[in-house]
């Protein structure tokens, strides 16, 4: 079955030690079958604090265990799309692509219930949240909250039918962005995981990360695990900072400093500050991807937001590019080539616009359910690009 991490390489990890060995622990209570082990793990932290990076490298450790990963990035996408991180979850699991005929998507989901021996109500309630019509002909009467309680019960079996074949681990990636469709079948599986749980301990595992503001409303009580993600130390954001750079020495010390103190151990925000550099002309990598200063160190100034920094950042991009940025963070932040581009007035400028988005860490090609398209790198991107919005152009690009 495929399992997949988010597809952008990942730095090496500096720090987490300790975090990634809590997280260790709680996962072997998991595998191991404890009566105790969590049902839900949650990583909690600012944007930039590393939390889906943490669990890159947790999976990467855990590589040669017999477990199933299977993520469902939940980042700005409830805003239009019920069930999307869901979604997301049963693709993967069937191995539906973008751009399959209905009759194919069909059998993939077929395909998956005959190999994990799932039930016809399971794959019923599948179909539907994938836009497939069910077999069940009742669905067609069902409103409100019958539905949704049917759909709770379908998709909780269906997790639970993946995790009797192997354990299972279902990563909710920046879960306080789900909709509340999603949100409420999380909390009905972990309520269903509580009750079923006991001898052998449960086969199906939900990992989110998430805002500091959702851990006051989380379910699972006494088997809940909770690890908050603060700035890294002073001497761990230089070496991250210093690796960032490429090569020790090639920065000013009294630079990293002032770059540590403004970034306050956040550790995309360090790289967001050498970014900014480069956008300024006042630093260039070279072939060997060491970066060099170019004017003197009290030339550089920072300041105290790093919003501002990506704001200005931002606003170095060429007309086609920002174009293309604005419209890909109305639409929630990520949005198919097609749709972008009907957006763009200039299509001569399209691939290029593109690719220099991506070359400068502002967005990532993806393979979306409708197609191809772009997805921002980070939530900073887009906060920063609306940014330069103004309410007219805002509601156009709508």
């Amino acid at each position: 079955m495929p399992e997949t991490a988010p597809s952008r390489p990942a730095p090496r990890l500096v720090g987490r030690g300790n975090e990634l060995r809590q997280l260790s622990l709680w996962l072997r209570a998991f595998a191991e079958g404890a009566s105790t082990a969590p049902v839900l793990i949650a990583v909690s932290g600012a944007p930039g604090m590393g939390k889906t990076r943490i669990l890159q490298e947790l999976q990467s450790q855990w590589s040669d265990e017999d477990l199933r990963w299977v993520w469902g990035p939940c980042d700005r996408l409830g805003v239009r799309a019920p069930w999307e991180p869901v979604r997301r979850l049963l693709a993967l699991a069937a191995g539906v692509e973008a751009g399959q005929a209905e009759h194919e998507r069909r059998e993939r989901l077929n395909a998956l219930g005959r190999r994990e021996g799932l039930s016809a109500d399971d794959l019923d309630a599948a179909r539907v949240v994938l836009d497939l019509s069910p077999e069940d002909a009742t669905w067609a009467s069902l409103e409100g909250s019958e539905r949704l309680q049917r759909l709770f019960a379908g998709l909780g079996g269906l997790a639970l039918g993946l995790g009797d074949q192997r354990r299972t681990i279902l990563v909710l990636d920046d879960l306080d962005e789900a909709d509340g469709a999603t949100m409420g079948w999380v909390e009905w599986l972990i309520a269903e995981l509580l009750r079923q749980g006991g001898i052998g301990g449960n086969r199906v595992l939900v990992l989110a990360t998430h805002g500091p503001e959702l851990a006051r409303v989380l379910p699972g009580g006494g088997r809940r695990r909770e690890l908050v993600l603060d700035g890294l130390p002073s001497g761990e954001a230089r070496t991250l900072l210093r690796e960032l750079a490429g090569a020790p020495g090639s920065l000013p010390e009294g630079l990293l400093t002032r770059v540590v103190a403004s970034a306050q151990g956040n550790p995309y925000h360090l790289g967001e500050a050498l970014r900014l550099l480069v956008a300024r002309g006042e630093a260039r990598r070279a072939a060997s991807g060491t970066l060099h200063l170019f004017v003197p160190e009290s030339a550089v100034s920072f300041d105290e937001n790093p919003l501002v920094w990506a704001v200005e950042r931002v606003r170095t991009l060429e007309r086609a590019s920002l174009r293309v940025l604005q419209c890909l963070t109305v639409a929630g932040g990520e949005a198919t080539d097609g749709a972008l581009r009907s957006l763009l007035e200039e299509q001569a400028h399209w691939e290029g616009a593109v690719q220099a988005l991506v070359d400068l860490d502002m967005a990532v090609r993806a393979e979306l359910p409708d197609g191809p398209g772009l997805r921002l790198a980070h939530r900073l991107v887009g906060d920063a690009a609306a940014a330069t919005l103004l309410g007219g152009e805002r509601r156009e690009i709508h």
